[in-house]
């Protein structure tokens, strides 16, 4: 099963989605993490299959628009 982790800027919550329902939710202020905090977990815990993240990632969506 793929899951899809989701990153709400706006108030600090991960969402996992798999098979389109919420499995779980994560409000990074609440567990006292960051967001680098809670991809590393991760990326240890089971390991990216595709992981776009941060501002390279950013910069990668706006070039393919362009």
């Amino acid at each position: 099963m793929d899951t899809n982790h989701v990153y709400r800027t706006t108030d600090e919550t991960i969402f996992a989605v798999a098979n389109g329902t919420i499995e779980h939710r994560f409000d990074l202020d609440t567990i006292d993490k960051s967001a680098d905090e809670y991809m590393a977990f991760v990326a240890e815990q089971r390991g990216w299959a595709q992981r776009q993240y941060g501002f390279a990632a950013y910069l990668d969506r706006i070039a393919e628009v362009i």
